[in-house]
């Protein structure tokens, strides 16, 4: 299978969108940031710097706070915006 070259990094982008995610759900399941550390068994800081965006999250840590708040972490391609353009 080839490698799909690289068309630039979401990275930017990718950590925002995730920390909103996060932010967004656990408001709505009406819990606390010390609710869901707890929970996830992580300092209440490490869930608030994960719902800024402004730090690095383990992955074990980030699939805790997952499941907590009853969602998945997925990969999902990023779609091809050349060719889309030139369709």
């Amino acid at each position: 299978m080839p490698v799909p070259r690289r068309r630039g990094s979401n990275r930017a982008a990718a950590a925002p969108a995730l920390a909103r995610e996060v932010y967004e759900r656990r408001l709505a399941l009406g819990l606390t940031q010390q609710e869901v550390a707890d929970l996830a068994g992580l300092a209440r800081s490490s869930l608030q710097a994960l719902e800024s965006g402004r730090a690095s999250t383990r992955l074990a840590s980030l699939l805790a706070v997952a499941d907590v708040l009853g969602c998945a972490i997925a990969l999902v391609p990023l779609s091809d915006t050349t060719s889309e353009a030139t369709s």
